[in-house]
């Protein structure tokens, strides 16, 4: 997902935990209920009606990658997980 984000790719995901941790409904990603199909049918109908709003939130998928994902943002965040693990 982190990946098809960085090439801003639209992305059709599912609300699964992680995913949505990243992915926000029609800014930067179509969200559908896990196991439902008619909800794939409804976003793929969207993605090819509305093509430059979804190459719109492409765009703002990798945004988000390189504002809030890139290795100077993450590295932190991981060693203050680290720190936290370790010295307590």
């Amino acid at each position: 997902m982190i990946e098809a984000m960085s090439k801003a790719r639209p992305l059709v995901i599912t609300n699964v935990s992680g995913a949505c941790d990243h992915a926000r409904h029609l800014d930067n990603a179509y969200v559908i209920a896990q196991r439902d199909p008619e909800s794939i049918h409804d976003a793929l109908r969207w993605m090819y009606v509305h093509r430059d709003e979804a190459a719109r939130m492409g765009c703002r998928a990798r945004d988000y990658v390189r504002a809030d994902l890139s290795v100077q943002r993450v590295i932190p965040r991981f060693e203050a997980v680290y720190e936290r693990v370790l010295c307590n």
